[in-house]
This record gives structure tokens, C-alpha cells and sequence, in this order.
């Protein structure tokens, strides 16, 4: 990777939980050996990374004209909710564009590369893993109409996230919460049972100070089947009207949420309703129940486990559901990061996803 694209990465993943249901993407403009603007997607209807840049470098009196833009993804060439970013590229003179992916909606496909090609601009494909990991969940969205989920828990050594009564503040340090904001801010939606509301009564908002971009907070989702969820509860004080996903055979009810009807059970046609409401980075946030479901259906792409230095004999584990009875049913994954969270430690583990074959 370049390191012109590297940085442009870097922006898009700054954008990342911002910009649904478009994809996350970051862009950098370099004029000779210097970076003359930068830029990543704004919320959906505002500008997108290239244009972004664009202005960086315009409004900072920098020359554009004959300059390289960096950007992680395909440039749109269709009129959405705003102009082509082509168009854009077109009027500025720029002279060269590398790509870090190809854009995965079929009808785009390589289109903007052929028109910026079509029209004298060198055009360079980088086809780069990381930029192809960067839009995973709009690309899953796209292709199977799954969105990309993290799993996430803060749990003591035994893998509980709570004593045997319930009690579960604070398992982890403040540390660890911490960065769960930061990761809650990364994602588009979070999602929790109904148990989790009954228990804990969430509001799932996101608190972060000094976030490299304003704070979203990701839509809540809760998976409650009969839609016991009390009135009261604070997930209806968001500033996000909530999704609820309910059973096809649940009573109807009058609730302050959009609610969708799936088949009772179903994990999948859950997560399908979620992706098709136009959120394509998933946070889960259990509880175990949950885990479990999404987990044995492999609709997990990652997980998050922050681990203090405690246990909790008897305690209420962050993985529900029925015990298994042999190792060869066990499901395993790859530990592709640890990382100190004060007293804790971040566990990030890989998984394979069904759609992965």
C-alpha cells in the first residue's frame, strides 16, 4: 500500500458508524511530494471523501490541478444524493487516481474507472485488501443483505459478564468502557436482546470525549420477540428512533420504535432487516442469548472481549444457551489483536462468517 492510500485509509476508518448507509471512505490529495488535502464521507446527503478533500485543499489555497488523488474506494460517477464525484475530479484537473477497491455495486462496477480512463486521467487499481476490509459491511449488504457484526462483552477471567444476582456494574475498568464508546462510535446500529433491557435498562447512547469527528450514536436495535419491552424504558429516551425486531406471531403494540416481523427465532432474517434498514456495521452487546444465536449461526465477523483481572464463580456467562456435550462441536477462532485497557485486556478475535463458504 502507497503511502498516500494508507492515509486515506486512515480517514475512512475515522468515518466509520458516520455515513450510513453509504460506505466509509477516506481520500488524500498529494501535489508533488506534499498532501495538499484531505477528506472522508460525510453523513448520508452531505459530501463524500473526494469532494471532501477537494475543498481541504482548495480552502487551505493549495493547487489541485495535475494533483494524485488517494482514495480508498471507487468514486461514484451517478447522480444520488449528490453530484458524481467524477464530475468533481473532472473540474479539478486531476491528473492521476488510485483506487484503493472497486466500488460492489454491480451496475458501478469499475464504471467510474472507464470514465476518469475514458476522459485522460491515469487511473491506478490497487485492488487492496485493507480498503476491501474497510467497506466489508456494504459490500455484505450488497451481495447477501448481511451486515457486518461485532460481537462485544466485558467479562472477568471465567467469562462471566455478571455475579449470579445480576450485578454487573463495573465488570470492567473505565478504562475498558472507554473504548467501548470508541467502538460503539464505529459502528452504524447496536444491537441487544430484551433481557438486556429488562436487566440493565440501557440507554445505549455513545459518550466520548475527543473523538477525531463529531459523536454519533449508532441506531439501537433490540431483538425482543413478543415486544415485552416496558414503555418506560430509557432505549425509547434515544436520540436515535429504535428498531425492534419481533416475532411474525407477536401482539401488536403501540411503541415509540420502528418495528419489523421476522420468523420467530430467526437470527439471520433479523440481521437481514437490520441491513435492509441501511445499517451495514453491526455492534452487538448480548446479551448471552444473543451471542450464542448469532454466534452458532456464524453471522459473527469479529469479536470483542475486554477481560479483567476477576472471576465470578456462578456468574452469568456472556455466551448463553444449552451446554455442549463435545469439543468437535466447539467453534473456534483467531486472535488477531490484544491490546491493555488499564487493568484489562482487549481480546480481538476473528471469525468465519457463513457467507465466507
Amino acid at each position: 500500500m502507497t503511502d498516500g492510500l494508507g492515509l486515506a485509509l486512515a480517514l475512512a476508518r475515522i468515518a466509520r458508524g458516520w455515513t450510513a448507509p453509504n460506505p466509509a471512505v477516506g481520500a488524500v490529495l498529494v501535489h508533488g511530494d506534499r498532501v495538499v488535502g484531505r477528506g472522508f464521507t460525510q453523513p448520508v446527503g452531505e459530501h463524500h471523501a473526494e469532494v471532501m478533500a477537494l475543498r481541504d485543499a482548495l480552502d487551505r489555497g493549495e493547487t489541485v490541478r495535475g494533483a494524485t488523488l488517494y482514495v480508498t474506494l471507487e468514486p461514484c460517477c451517478h447522480h444520488g444524493r449528490t453530484p458524481p464525484c467524477t464530475e468533481a475530479i473532472l473540474a479539478a484537473g486531476i491528473a492521476r487516481v488510485v483506487v484503493g477497491a472497486v466500488d460492489p455495486f454491480p451496475p458501478m462496477q469499475g464504471k467510474s474507472i472507464a470514465l476518469l480512463r475514458a476522459a485522460g486521467v491515469v487511473v491506478d487499481l490497487a485492488d487492496d485488501p485493507a480498503c476491501r476490509r474497510q467497506i466489508r459491511g456494504f459490500a455484505r449488504a450488497i451481495a447477501h443483505g448481511l451486515p457486518e457484526v461485532t460481537a462485544k462483552a466485558g467479562i472477568s477471567l471465567d467469562g462471566k459478564i455478571a455475579t449470579a444476582s445480576g450485578e454487573s456494574r463495573w465488570v470492567t475498568s473505565a478504562d475498558s468502557r472507554r473504548d467501548a464508546h470508541a467502538l460503539r462510535l464505529a459502528h452504524d446500529a447496536i444491537l441487544v436482546g430484551v433481557e438486556t433491557i429488562l436487566a440493565d435498562d440501557p440507554l445505549l447512547t455513545t459518550r466520548l470525549d475527543g473523538a477525531p469527528r463529531p459523536v454519533s450514536h449508532p441506531r439501537p436495535v433490540v431483538l425482543d420477540s413478543d415486544l415485552r419491552t416496558p414503555e418506560r424504558a430509557r432505549i425509547f429516551s434515544h436520540p436515535v428512533r429504535p428498531l425492534f425486531v419481533c416475532a411474525e406471531d407477536a401482539p401488536a403494540r403501540e411503541l415509540p420504535a420502528d418495528i419489523v416481523r421476522v420468523p420467530r427465532r430467526d437470527a439471520e432474517a433479523a440481521l437481514r432487516a437490520v441491513a435492509l434498514a441501511g445499517h451495514h456495521r453491526v455492534l452487538v452487546e448480548g446479551g448471552g442469548v444473543v451471542h450464542r444465536a448469532l454466534l452458532d449461526r456464524q453471522l459473527v465477523d469479529e469479536l470483542v472481549l475486554y477481560v479483567a483481572p476477576t472471576w465470578l464463580p456462578g456468574g452469568r456467562s456472556w455466551v448463553g444457551g444449552a451446554p455442549l456435550d463435545s469439543l468437535e462441536l466447539a467453534s473456534r477462532g483467531e486472535i488477531v489483536g490484544t491490546e491493555r485497557c488499564g487493568p484489562d485486556v482487549r481480546l480481538t478475535i476473528a471469525l468465519r462468517h457463513c457467507t465466507e463458504g
